[in-house]
């Protein structure tokens, strides 16, 4: 008996390591999935309580508007250090994917945008920083980082992903471009530079995909109220639209009822009602797909094509109107991203 216990007992020893071994081996490989590694930074930042004059100085040297101050900012950075260089990792992944729920519409958790627009926002000033200590070129890597982690930022979402993600964008592009015209870089890092840039996108995201995800959560919600009883879909209107604290609950009740197109009491009516939100939602379905058709055309070619849906979009449903976003102006951010990237390439020559 003790003879066969000894045999299992070294038969596990033995048989041990090498199933460690092809474990270790499958986990060496990693993810290919930024969104992964971008939720573990996120989980690294370290938000230091500051104050009001601390928090105005955070801005004014992110947008270029004050010099770096080491001794104020430099020990906010030194908390985050491991976040930002987390952050840079992930933007050499291949892949991003965030899991969103767009099944749930304007339902859909989205708790990295906030945590994604702080994060980019100390990135630019890890690169200023590093800049100040004559570390030229980790700061170039740092905001072409930045740039690439803008344009992941925004995949899977909606409009608000994409304007963001255009936010942080920018704050990137206007930092490379401040140090461009420093006179700083020399001939390789402008080459770096150059090598970055024409590997993004004209548009810095893809707003096609902010289109179509806008689209789904509009749609989601028109038929979700569609199946709801009047009083249900009564109090989604005035979460979308009304006023949920309105002091004159009546008035509320007819400014709601105009943005709807329904006299106040046919809110009541669920027959009624349902018209409304089936009208909307065949309105949105024809305006929807000539949008995302617009957005496939470049800049100036798609202005022309939007000006004129926006002319359609104001004979939509009066519902419809209430809850649609512009066509034009994310197209204008679109110009907007082109024009930075354009100007930045021409600095460089």
């Amino acid at each position: 008996m003790k003879t066969l216990k000894k045999a299992f007992v070294l038969a596990v020893i033995m048989w041990l390591p090498s199933s460690l071994f092809i474990w270790a081996e499958g986990s060496d490989k990693g993810t290919t999935n930024a969104a992964l590694r971008y939720w573990m930074a996120f989980a690294l930042v370290e938000n230091p309580s500051v104050d009001k004059t601390l928090a105005e100085l955070l801005d004014k040297t992110a947008s270029g508007e004050a010099p770096w101050n080491e001794e104020r900012l430099g020990p906010i950075l030194d908390q985050n250090t491991a976040a930002i260089e987390t952050l840079h990792r992930a933007t050499r992944l291949p892949d991003c994917s965030w899991g969103l729920e767009t099944e749930l519409g304007p339902d859909t958790p989205i708790p990295h945008l906030a945590r994604g627009r702080a994060l980019a926002r100390l990135n630019v000033l890890y690169g200023m920083r590093l800049v100040s200590r004559g570390q030229s070129g980790l700061a170039v890597d740092a905001w072409l980082s930045g740039l690439r982690f803008a344009q992941d930022l925004a995949r899977e979402g909606s409009l608000i992903s994409a304007l963001v993600a255009t936010s942080a964008l920018d704050a990137h592009y206007k930092a490379l471009q401040r140090f461009v015209e420093s006179g700083n870089p020399n001939p390789a890092l402008r080459t770096r530079i150059r090598s970055g840039l024409r590997g993004l996108p004209a548009y810095g995201v893809d707003w096609q995909e902010a289109w179509r995800a806008e689209g789904m959560a509009i749609e989601v919600l028109l038929l979700r109220m569609e199946t709801m009883n009047p009083s249900d879909a009564y109090k989604q209107l005035v979460s979308l639209l009304g006023d949920p604290m309105a002091a004159n609950p009546e008035k509320s009740r007819q400014d709601l009822a105009a943005k709807v197109g329904l006299q106040p009491i046919d809110l009541s009516d669920s027959e009624k009602l349902r018209k409304v939100l089936r009208q909307a939602l065949q309105d949105h379905r024809r305006l929807m797909e000539d949008i995302i058709a617009a957005y496939r055309l470049p800049h100036r070619e798609a202005e022309i094509r939007l000006t004129a849906i926006a002319a359609r979009r104001k004979t939509a449903s009066v519902l419809l109107r209430s809850v649609f976003p512009s066509p034009t102006r994310a197209n204008e951010l679109r110009g907007e991203a082109e024009t930075h990237r354009t100007t930045l390439l021409n600095l460089l020559g």
